[in-house]
């Protein structure tokens, strides 16, 4: 499965021709696309190591995101974080009307981790992530935003990435929105809303170094219908899923502060700093002071 590792990489394939302005943002309408030119690992399964947004006005596609397949598209808005595999289905193409919207966590001033930019609009889960179907307001609200965000982009005016800047915090907290509107979710299966549901509590309440069963209880579920879900829906463990989530969080923490192993290893819900330790280092191959010198 192909990697794209930078935007750049990405726009390359699409053929799209525009000179970038930043390594860490890029944005395009579906309409500039030459579709002679692109190419067919677009449409395969693959993965990017950069945060995206969908915005479909028109579009007569489908997607998978992970073991999730979407359709019926015109209207909706996607979101696909970092790694997640990613796949286009149906035409080949990768749309007729809507906007393509890619950015890193660099691109945030001040920085902000991946694992920041996950807790912080929640949308971006690592597995799954729900299209919207956007009412009539809201759809219009943010096509908006995007034609601005676009115009800056390629007017390449002074001061544009000052202003990109605040539109896309704009654009992310407007979606964030979305979230408290049930009715505008494409209806998940029971499997995929279980998952949904599991990885929200997992950000929510990510110090709390609750257990599966914890998790469950919460959910007023069994352990073992929970797995069963979270495999059906990720083709992963439940307990792998809360494993990503605490390891990320770990890096960001060991990035971000330079507040001693011992303390983040409390923060974290770690009554012993070994225990911490022992934890990172099983997962992550260094232990926590090697990641952070690195």
């Amino acid at each position: 499965m192909k990697t794209y590792n930078t935007i750049q990489e990405l726009m390359d394939d699409l053929g799209i021709k525009r000179k970038p302005i930043s390594p860490n943002f890029n944005i395009y309408k579906y309409s500039e696309l030459s579709n002679p030119e692109v190419k067919k690992e677009i449409f395969e399964p693959h993965r990017k190591r950069f945060f995206s947004i969908n915005f479909h006005v028109k579009n007569v596609t489908a997607r998978r995101i992970g073991y999730t397949y979407f359709e019926k598209l015109d209207k909706s808005i996607n979101f696909n974080s970092p790694m997640q595999p990613f796949s286009i289905h149906g035409e080949k193409s990768v749309g007729s009307e809507g906007f393509g919207v890619f950015f890193t966590s660099d691109f945030f001033k001040p920085y902000k981790h991946r694992f920041d930019i996950i807790r912080e609009f929640p949308f971006f889960k690592l597995n799954t992530l729900p299209y919207f179907k956007l009412k009539k307001e809201l759809f219009n609200n943010i096509n908006d935003l995007l034609e601005e965000i676009h115009l800056e982009y390629t007017n390449n005016a002074p001061y544009n990435m000052e202003i990109i800047h605040s539109q896309l915090i704009i654009l992310l907290h407007r979606i964030k929105r979305i979230k408290s509107d049930k009715y505008q979710t494409i209806e998940l299966s029971r499997a995929e809303e279980i998952t949904n549901n599991f990885e929200d509590l997992i950000i929510k309440e990510i110090n709390s170094n609750k257990t599966l069963r914890e998790y469950a209880e919460k959910l007023f579920i069994s352990a073992i219908y929970l797995s069963e879900c979270v495999k059906k829906s990720t083709g992963q463990s439940a307990k792998k899923v809360i494993i990503d989530y605490k390891l990320l969080q770990a890096k960001a923490m060991l990035k971000s502060s330079n507040e001693p192993i011992s303390r983040i290893a409390t923060s974290m819900g770690y009554s012993e700093t070994t225990n911490f330790i022992k934890f990172f280092k099983e997962h992550q191959g260094v232990t926590p002071l090697v990641y952070r010198k690195n």
